[in-house]
């Protein structure tokens, strides 16, 4: 891998982190603004690293993510001020899908590092 396309791929990475989780901080008390534009950098992210497994990658975060959160939720850990399915922000189950995605993407550059050295 070319010096130049490392540094793309680690700056894509983190702009891919930093969209996914600013639309929380800066609109979350609307819950469909939110979702939104969590779902836009989802859809960028499903097109950047198009492939089979990057789709279940997603797919596997967008799911269990939220149910595990789900879980605490119900148990008490903590709530949420604005929710609306299962006890959730909408928008939750795309930034669990995101985050699946940046981990699984992540992990692929460190392995293709670590091999160059």
């Amino acid at each position: 891998m070319k010096k130049e396309n490392k540094i793309t791929e680690i700056i894509i990475l983190i702009i891919f982190a930093f969209a996914s989780c600013l639309p929380v901080v800066f609109f979350n008390k609307n819950t469909c603004l939110t979702t939104f534009f969590v779902s836009l950098v989802s859809i960028f992210g499903i097109w950047r690293w198009q492939s089979k497994t990057n789709s279940l990658v997603y797919l596997t975060g967008f799911v269990w993510g939220p149910l595990a959160e789900q879980l605490c939720v119900s148990a008490g850990a903590w709530t949420y001020a604005y929710s609306n399915i299962l006890n959730l922000p909408v928008w939750l189950f795309f930034v669990w899908g995101n985050m699946a995605i940046l981990l699984y993407q992540s992990g692929n550059l460190i392995k293709r590092l670590v091999k160059e050295k």
